[in-house]
């Protein structure tokens, strides 16, 4: 309207204009400013959607696959189920788990026989960065497939940035970006190898517990077989029958030593095999020596670490009752605490002196007979947590070491206290 002023003529001719056209331009121009940024906001408004939709998508297929990843890329059924998810869950064509050699399972467009790793998994692996092929070489295993799709391909990395292997997409061509399947690949991979680096370390805790668990198997105490085979000897002339089943008592008492494979067991497998020790060395000690048992039922089928309870009865017996002067004692019990179940050897002994009790919470070596204990500690502390050690008592009547298994989630057992 201003420019209309400034260059009609004649100028009242103008002014009279402008009055009959103002307020329709002033309304149409208010209308089209609304229009243009209702229809700028809905653009925001679909990518933001878009994205949110993307986000989902990662997280709902993460929330499917991770299972199957807890194992690390070694189990081929467990990739089978990953890949065949992100197939069926996704818009993309084709999908692929490799390692740093070969596809360990490949679904929909991917050749699933390949013999060798595609160019952009190799590429990927080496750069450690997501990588796109639109076309490769004749020899390539998607040659044939890239004709009509393009691959996008994020790394799979672990500690310290380690590449382990690629998740390979396969998508249709022809579309102006690849961004959407950047992200959605990208997000992927990262969800990924963070649980495959969780399960590295998972898998590093466990063989580091069975080493710890295949040292304290091969502590075999040769005093304990001479002074077992001595007490079985005396008995073979004037009670042969008392010898022969001490005899099968020990093979009893070595097989478990040796041969128990599981990491894990009930306490009340537990408790087999620390009767049969104690029964070689009641026969050996006779009335000096007198064990109780106070075990609730439900307490017998909680699940503890192989091997847990023995070292500390053994303990309990040389170093404390039979060392007291006098008939020695040896309680074992259980009870259900809010925490987990208690279980507690006592004897009559002397006690432990306080600078010993804090090498042993120091994991330092006292004696050579005390390394089975500082193994238990460190085991209990390995599988339940640094707060979940021996506890020991020097108490008025003798020494106390008790541990704690905590329940698990959600886990509460008749008899627990309130």
């Amino acid at each position: 309207m201003v420019i209309i002023l400034l260059l009609a003529r004649p100028f009242n001719q103008a002014v009279e204009l402008v009055k009959i056209i103002s307020l329709p331009m002033v309304v149409i121009n208010s209308v089209g400013t609304a229009l243009f940024i209702s229809v700028f906001d809905s653009v925001f408004i679909e990518q933001d959607k878009e994205a949110a939709g993307h986000v989902r998508l990662v997280l709902g297929i993460a929330d499917r696959c991770l299972p199957f990843l807890r194992h690390g890329l070694y189990s081929k059924s467990d990739v089978e189920a990953a890949v065949h998810i992100i197939l069926d869950e996704s818009w993309v064509s084709g999908a692929a788990l490799t390692d740093a050699a070969a596809v360990l399972s490949a679904s929909g467009l991917v050749p699933s026989c390949a013999a060798r790793l595609p160019e952009v998994c190799r590429r990927t692996i080496e750069t450690g960065s997501i990588q796109t092929a639109e076309r490769s070489d004749p020899d390539d295993p998607l040659s044939e497939v890239l004709r009509t799709h393009s691959a996008v391909c994020a790394p799979l990395t672990q500690k310290d940035g380690e590449v382990v292997g690629t998740l390979l997409v396969l998508v249709r061509k022809f579309r102006l970006t690849h961004e959407v399947e950047y992200v959605f690949v990208g997000g992927l991979a990262k969800l990924f190898s963070t649980q495959l680096e969780l399960a590295q370390v998972d898998n590093q805790k466990k063989l580091l517990q069975k080493a710890e668990f295949a040292a304290l198997q091969s502590q075999i105490n040769p005093h304990f077989l001479f002074n077992a085979l001595s007490t079985i000897t005396s008995f073979c002339r004037e009670k042969p029958d008392r010898a022969r089943e001490l005899l099968i008592v020990l093979s009893t008492y070595f097989r478990n030593t040796l041969q128990t494979g599981e990491y894990m067991i009930s306490l009340r497998q537990e408790l087999e095999h620390v009767k049969a020790y104690l029964e070689l060395e009641k026969a050996r000690f006779e009335d000096k020596l007198t064990v109780e048992f106070e075990l609730p039922e439900e307490a017998l089928e909680r699940t503890v670490p192989s091997f847990i309870l023995q070292p500390i009865v053994e303990n309990a017996v040389k170093h404390g009752a039979m060392g007291s002067g006098n008939v020695g004692r040896v309680i074992i019990c259980a009870h259900n605490t809010l925490r987990g179940t208690e279980i507690a050897v006592t004897d009559n002994g002397t006690g432990i002196p306080p600078e010993m009790v804090e090498r042993l919470h120091s994991d330092l070596s006292m004696t050579p007979g005390s390394v089975g204990m500082i193994n238990v500690n460190k085991r209990l502390k390995s599988i339940y947590g640094v707060d979940n050690g021996l506890i020991i008592q020097n108490v008025p009547a003798g020494t106390r070491i008790s541990m704690v298994i905590p329940y698990a989630a959600g886990q509460r057992l008749e008899g627990e206290a309130s």
